[in-house]
């Protein structure tokens, strides 16, 4: 043994044996953007490609039930738009902060492009971009809600370009400091990466003007009598004020209401720019349109929206979904005083009940005692007050 020491000595040097290849994947890296309350916030929409022999697709970051929809809506766009899905690979689409709830069909466009960086197909330089639309199944993208501030938060940051969806151009081409792509499907957004046919950049129309106010407007010149609540009304509308109409029906309170945005004052452009964000986030501005200056009905004045108190007091109440952006009750198509007030205080104390009970909803039979407690005493008021009159009733 030691007589073969010297010749291994000097052998010649034999390299370790070649590891394994490793699987490594391909990792895509695309910005997006999520709505929280009304401000926008940066994702990172990162896709990793990997061999492997039980193909499938994984979405994480605490995505919703549309968000994890969402892969075969591309899966199917990418296919239908002339593309190639990876087959044989994992796939997998991180949506980070993975502590952020991802809520919308939004992230179907970056997700897509993020594949398509991944898988090879497209090679751009994407890292001053963000990308937002929905995918139908046949490539073609669609409009998405609350476009603006997320595209005004990704000026904030310093993002450069935005491809959005044809729809939602004019609302995101209200950011200046952002270059807007407007896009149609998949495939074009393809092709302009690639270089092949390039999307114009969407420019803003200057505006038309103030548009004459339709002949249906209620004004409040045409308003007669209610003197008292009309010196409220303006002097709400004034100060800025809050106000509350509450009355018996027929007294006027959805007419006054209707009536009062006549008297208000034009929106300043920080106003219009913070209306169009919440009708944005809400989803009710309609599509192909830009900076709300005007209501609905037509007139340059600020946007009022009213709510009866049954969708906004009850369900609050009740523990029942909260009411969409913006709204607010107005208390403009309530009851007769008592009855209103009585149904509202009922509701409040039921609710109590039920929650120092350890339920989320009190019973039927309560409710029920409850209602019939409450007709006994009205109907007993009545008599009472009917007993009194005919004792003082002359003979």
């Amino acid at each position: 043994m030691w007589a073969l020491l010297p010749s291994l000595l000097s052998s010649p040097h034999v390299d370790p044996p070649a590891a394994a290849p490793q699987n490594r994947g391909v990792l895509a890296k695309v910005l997006s953007c999520a709505v929280v309350g009304l401000d926008g916030e940066l994702v990172d929409v990162e896709v990793d490609i990997t061999r492997s022999q039980l193909p499938a697709t994984t979405v994480v970051g605490l995505p919703d039930t549309a968000v994890q929809e969402s892969r075969e809506r591309v899966r199917s766009a990418i296919r239908n738009s002339g593309l190639s899905w990876p087959n044989g690979s994992k796939v997998t689409i991180s949506l980070a902060p993975a502590d952020l709830r991802k809520e919308g069909p939004a992230y179907d466009l970056p997700i897509a492009t993020g594949i398509l960086l991944a898988s090879g197909q497209v090679v751009a330089d994407v890292e001053d971009a963000v990308f937002i639309g929905e995918l139908g199944l046949t490539g073609e993208v669609r409009p998405v809600r609350g476009l603006l501030p997320m595209v005004m938060l990704a000026a904030a940051r310093g993002m450069k370009r935005a491809f959005v969806p044809e729809q939602n151009a004019p609302e995101a081409a209200l950011v200046d400091a952002m270059a807007i792509y407007p896009v149609t499907s998949l495939a074009s957004l393809a092709s302009h990466l690639l270089g092949a046919v390039p999307i114009d950049a969407y420019h803003r129309e200057p505006s038309a003007g103030q548009p004459e106010p339709p002949a249906n407007v209620t004004d409040f010149a045409d308003i007669v009598g209610q003197e008292h609540v009309k010196r409220a009304l303006e002097v709400a509308a004034a100060g800025g004020h809050n106000i509350v109409l509450k009355g018996p029906p027929g007294s006027g309170k959805t007419l006054l209401a209707r009536a009062t945005p006549s008297i208000l004052p034009p929106m300043t452009e920080d106003e219009a720019m913070e209306v169009t964000r919440i009708y944005s986030v809400a989803g009710l501005l309609p599509s192909n349109t830009g900076l709300i200056t005007n209501r609905p009905s037509g007139r340059r004045t600020t946007p009022f929206r009213t709510q009866g108190w049954w969708e906004a007091g009850r369900s609050r109440a009740r523990g029942r979904s909260p009411s969409p952006t913006g709204e607010s009750s107005s208390w403009t198509s309530c009851w007769s005083s008592t009855r209103a007030s009585w149904r509202c205080s009922g509701s409040l104390s039921k609710t109590r009940r039920s929650r120092s009970a350890g339920r989320d909803r009190p019973s039927r039979s309560r409710r029920v005692s409850s209602s019939a407690a409450a007709s006994t005493h009205v109907r007993a008021a009545t008599r009472e007050t009917r007993n009194a009159s005919a004792s003082v009733r002359p003979n």
